[in-house]
């Protein structure tokens, strides 16, 4: 290995979009032609309760630094975490350890300083998948104490042991911890986290908040004076009122979860374990802030009502389609809503309809008009978008390559024992959250514009409260992504995967889809917004799809080493004009009326000519 002065870079969760970048900077700027493989790279991280000087970010650096001069390394990267906590202990919990490991399976990363093992992680089942990936990529391993070779059974079974030693340390903060907190109880302070909305504490004592407890008491009226739950949401919004962590907007979930809590009449039990693991059971005693008669018949009210589940939980609606939240009228820029109405047979029918036209009609003094005027139907909307949609997943070759990562690159054979469908069950339920969280904010943008247009918000508040529900959507949008990667990651167990027969697989079950909420989840992953624009003199409607990705028109295509390269295409793709009227279907003869008015939309696509999943197998290396 050639002697080089050392020079490094650093990356934390400020710059880790660009690490590639940094990384491959580093090396050009070195002019000596070293690949990642020949560095050394520095993986330091402090517990946020634990600061001391051995431990401190500058001290692990320094050692890193001194061990890459010695061990004559010609360029260092330090990957730094910062504080977490002993709660972050999962790989996916820690976004730079998390961009490491997936460095260390590509094989870029062969040389690794830690501290001690305590630095990549305590829990006995991390550190066995980190092993499990430094042994299978013959990464050479460094620490304040030596060296390990993992081609070594000693240095294995050291390894395991050290590991033991951290999670029995972290086993030990826990139980002094609990100690402490025993000891609180029965002195009668406060011990049970975060404090409840309406409560604060000083000096260990539970006292009213006086400026959180009266929105409490407007809760409590409201709900029984029968207002909604979208009403106290859409108020304590408006009003500025913050959840106890900090949110501008509350969940409906979490305002029922006030709602039935006996902290407001004076009393809550509270329950742990004790170091022996027994459950040990405290009341503590708040000052009374609702009167018990008034908290009585709320929790009868919320024992009644029917549709309580359906509200909190985001079930799919009555009213609910396929495209509500991603249609948008080109004529005023605002998002379509849904009418339904019944014809003169006494027929339902579901329209999607600009939202500014119904505004005009109910006040057109008030309303602007929106040149869009023309209802379209909702079924064959849907089914226009949805098979536009899947064909040009279908014939992406940016799709299929990120398909074959999933499938194949991801793979993690060993899981030593780990609680897999545990963990894949915590993701789902994560991601079940945030679409309901998605849905919630995209109603309080529509009950806002409502708000606003009928006069009752000022327009600089309406612009500033919109803009915030539309970052926590976007916000949102990003955790899917994320979410999905990790669920991907833990289902995937077998090496060596026959991925374009999956990936046929997938499509035709996609195209056999009829579940709605399976559908959204879909659409979610891919699809930004889609511009509706009606042109009056050919009475046709044209559609824009503006995807995520750019995934229309991208090209595969050999380089001069041979290498098979993507190049991407655009992220929009417009439907030529189409005849979407508002008639509804006539189900006489439901299979056959249907299909061919699925045939009739799908002949009116017409998309450039892509290969097929056969002909991408032909390119394959």
């Amino acid at each position: 290995m050639k002697k080089s002065k050392i020079s490094s870079i650093e990356i934390s969760s400020d710059n880790l979009n660009e690490y590639e970048d940094k990384i491959n900077f580093l090396l050009k700027k070195s002019g000596s032609g070293f690949r990642e493989q020949d560095l050394l790279h520095v993986y330091i991280r402090v517990s946020t309760r634990n600061q001391e000087d051995n431990y401190s970010l500058d001290n692990q650096k320094r050692l890193g630094m001194e061990l890459g001069s010695k061990m004559s390394f010609p360029l260092t990267i330090i990957w730094n975490e910062k504080g977490k906590s002993s709660n972050s202990e999962f790989i996916n919990n820690r976004p730079v350890l998390n961009q490491l490991y997936n460095r260390i399976k590509s094989g870029k990363v062969k040389n690794l300083f830690i501290q001690d093992m305590s630095r990549l992680s305590r829990n006995e089942n991390v550190s066995n998948l980190l092993k499990w990936e430094l042994r299978k990529n013959d990464v050479r391993l460094f620490e304040k104490s030596g060296k390990y070779n993992f081609s070594s059974p000693n240095d294995r079974l050291m390894f395991g042991v050290l590991s033991l030693f951290s999670e029995h340390e972290n086993s030990i903060r826990r139980m002094r911890s609990v100690l402490g907190k025993l000891s609180k109880v029965k002195n009668g302070e406060w011990c049970g986290g975060m404090i409840g909305f309406g409560w604060k504490v000083k000096d260990g004592k539970i006292l009213e908040d006086r400026k959180e407890s009266k929105w409490v008491k407007k809760m409590f009226e409201w709900y029984d004076e029968k207002k909604t739950l979208k009403y106290i949401q859409s108020e304590l919004f408006k009003n500025g009122v913050k959840t106890r962590r900090g949110n501008d907007i509350w969940n409906r979930g979490s305002i029922v979860s006030l709602l039935k809590k006996t902290s407001y009449i004076g009393y809550t039990d509270y329950v742990f374990n004790d170091v022996n693991g027994n459950e040990y059971k405290h009341q503590y005693i708040f000052p009374k802030i609702i009167e018990t008669d008034l908290w009585k018949r709320v929790q009868n009210k919320i024992k009644n009502s029917r549709s309580l589940d359906k509200m909190i939980n985001g079930g799919v609606r009555d009213n609910e389609t396929l495209l509500t939240t991603y249609l948008v009228c080109n004529g005023c820029g605002k998002l379509m809503g849904r009418k339904k109405r019944k014809n003169k047979n006494g027929n339902e029918m579901s329209n999607y309809v600009c939202r500014t036209v119904e505004r005009y009609w109910n006040n057109p003094k008030k309303h602007p008009k929106c040149k869009s005027n023309k209802s379209m139907n909702t079924d064959k909307t849907d089914n226009l978008i949805w098979d536009s949609i899947l064909e040009v997943w279908k014939n992406s070759y940016l799709i299929k390559e990120e398909f074959k990562k999933e499938i194949i690159d991801k793979v993690i054979s060993d899981r030593n024992g780990m609680d897999i469908n545990g963990s894949i069950r915590k993701q789902e339920n994560s991601r079940s959250y945030i679409l309901r969280s998605i849905d919630k904010y995209n109603g309080l943008i529509s009950d806002l514009e409502d708000e606003y247009y009928e006069g009752n918000v000022s327009k600089d508040k309406y612009e500033k409260l919109k803009s915030k529900l539309q970052e926590n959507i976007s916000t949102n949008n990003q955790k899917l992504h994320e979410i999905s990667l990790v669920i991907d990651e833990l289902v995937d167990d077998k090496k060596w995967i026959e991925w374009l027969n999956i990936f046929d697989e997938e499509y035709h079950e996609l195209s056999e889809l009829t579940e709605l909420k399976k559908r959204k989840d879909f659409l979610n992953k891919f699809l930004d917004k889609i511009e509706v624009v009606w042109d009056k003199e050919t009475k046709l409607h044209t559609f824009k799809i503006i995807f995520k990705k750019p995934i229309i028109n991208d090209i595969r295509y050999k380089n001069k080493n041979g290498k098979f390269i993507i190049r991407k295409g655009e992220n929009s793709y417009t439907i030529p004009p189409t005849k979407i009227d508002r008639k509804e279907y006539k189900w006489s003869d439901e299979n056959y009326i249907h299909n061919q008015n699925r045939k009739k939309v799908s002949s009116q696509i017409t998309l450039s000519n892509y290969s097929t999943v056969t002909d991408f197998a032909k390119f394959l290396g």
